[in-house]
């Protein structure tokens, strides 16, 4: 195979780019694993708990899983981790937490306002993993840029549970919920709330001030009506195609 053969193809594949998923290596062509956001190199294991510090999830394409993990330590605090996504169908919006682990699930507009929360999904009475559906997402933008929050509670079944919630600039819960330290509400735990206020932001989650479990929380988002929140360079992925056209051209000799 001569160059002149070689070059239409790369074109061909560099244009193509935006068809290839995610730009993350080791990852499946829709799934997002967790990260520091750029420029922090690739490999670093902790996304932030706010809009700013969040996770810039990159690709082209559906995003229909996140994968990540809450610290679990002595000495931390809270562990809430961001992911900046496209909502792309919002009347078909969903984000649900793989497993029984006990979490909550958040979701904030650009600016950090809070959209929905959930604690327990409310399709079930045994799970305690978290669930967004479209109840408060139908009215968005397509397309737009979101923020989905994920933190845990200690998971507690007895008397008292400690929460890791989305706190405002006065520290006040962003959303309705159980008392943090009594005992929990089944009811109220497993609903979908709107914010309690639609001008707070943001600020920070409830820390674990006791009750913390000393273990990390791997989890699975799974996702549907989502995309990644940045689309590569259709260049980056041609230069991918090129270095691929050259190994089959030396292969060829």
């Amino acid at each position: 195979m001569n160059r002149m053969k070689l070059l239409p193809i790369a074109t061909m594949l560099a244009a193509a780019a935006p068809a290839f998923a995610s730009d993350q290596p080791g990852t499946a062509a829709t799934q997002w694993k967790e990260e520091l956001s750029a420029p922090v190199p690739q490999g670093a294991t902790d996304a932030g708990f706010l809009v700013s510090t969040a996770n810039m999830t990159r690709g082209a394409g559906p995003l229909t899983t996140i994968n990540g993990t809450c610290s679990g330590a002595a000495n931390v605090s809270l562990d809430a981790d961001m992911f900046c996504i496209t909502i792309t169908d919002p009347a078909n919006f969903s984000a649900v937490v793989a497993g029984g682990t006990d979490s909550c699930l958040a979701l904030f507009d650009a600016a950090g306002h809070g959209i929905v929360f959930n604690d327990n999904r409310t399709d079930s009475v045994t799970s305690n993993g978290a669930a967004l559906t479209n109840l408060f997402t139908s009215s968005l933008i397509a397309g737009g840029t979101y923020y989905l929050g994920i933190a845990r509670t200690n998971g507690s079944t007895s008397a008292t549970i400690i929460y890791t919630r989305p706190l405002d600039a006065g520290g006040a819960l962003m959303f309705t919920g159980d008392p943090s330290g009594q005992a929990p509400n089944d009811l109220v735990r497993r609903a979908e709330y709107g914010p309690l206020s639609p001008t707070a932001v943001l600020t920070n989650w409830e820390p674990f001030n006791s009750g913390f479990l000393p273990f990390n929380f791997n989890y699975t988002i799974t996702l549907t009506g989502a995309g990644y929140s940045t689309t590569p360079t259709p260049g980056a992925a041609g230069l991918l195609g090129l270095g691929a056209l050259a190994t089959l051209r030396r292969r060829r000799r």
